[in-house]
């Protein structure tokens, strides 16, 4: 009970610092991953096994997150697809493999989501203070603007 807090106070609180830093693609990317975490809490999934519930939210959280990051100028999209999608084949793995190694891969393919929610802060620090993104581009712009003669 105590990790889940703990996991719950760092995933708000790195998405409220996103979102005042993000733009709008960002804010859907972390509207999107705040979704798929709170979508599996009252398991509102009938008749389906936890964890392939589970895979199939992951499966459609890396399709959206693949997404955003073909479309977006910043790299934290690319980072956390990546990062995701080895969550993705370790859960999937733990589907396919026998039972006595299942527990462990269900975790492992969690713990994939600190190290998500880590690059998605980090990265929207250094896009930031390197003017990549919609409120950075007035920055980019006036760098431009000063270098070319």
């Amino acid at each position: 009970m105590i990790v889940a807090f703990a996991f719950w106070l760092f995933l708000l609180g790195a998405l409220s610092i996103g979102w005042q830093i993000g733009d709008a693609l960002d804010r859907k990317a972390m509207a999107a991953i705040f979704c798929a975490a709170t979508s599996l809490m009252g398991y509102v999934f009938d008749g389906l096994d936890k964890h392939i519930a589970v895979r199939i939210v992951d499966l459609l959280l890396l399709a959206i997150m693949v997404r955003i990051a073909m479309t977006s100028n910043r790299h934290w999209p690319i980072w956390f697809a990546g990062i995701h999608a080895t969550a993705v084949l370790i859960g999937f793995a733990g589907l396919i493999l026998p039972d006595a190694r299942v527990p462990v891969l269900f975790l492992a393919a969690a713990s994939w989501a600190i190290p998500g929610i880590i690059v998605m802060v980090v990265g929207l620090l250094i896009d930031r203070n390197n003017g990549i993104g919609e409120r950075g581009q007035e920055k980019a712009l006036a760098l431009k603007d000063i270098t070319s003669p």
